[in-house]
């Protein structure tokens, strides 16, 4: 067994809405706060505020006519290959 769960907060699976503008849109995107925290990660490292970054993914995916019916989750899948991507880098590097 790997023992991951025995190392999560719980703080990190409990759940935040951030209230959000998406081209002038407001609206609201309910995530675990582990993944705010690493899409807040992701804006810092692009050198975008957190709107920005959502922004872009949103405008990014509707030029890919991507199903943007659940935008949360696709959301949760970006933020999770930017750790796995930043893991890798770390191994690599270090």
């Amino acid at each position: 067994m790997c023992r991951l769960f025995s190392f999560s907060s719980p703080e990190s699976y409990s759940t935040a809405t951030r209230k959000l503008r998406i081209n002038g849109h407001s609206t609201s995107v309910r995530l675990e706060k582990g993944f705010w925290n690493v899409l807040e990660q992701m804006a810092q490292a692009e050198g975008k505020s957190l709107g920005r970054l959502v922004t872009v993914l949103h405008d990014e995916m509707r030029r890919a006519d991507a199903d943007l019916t659940n935008f949360s989750s696709c959301l949760r899948v970006m933020a999770l290959h930017y750790g796995m991507a930043r893991s890798r880098d770390a191994l690599t590097l270090g």
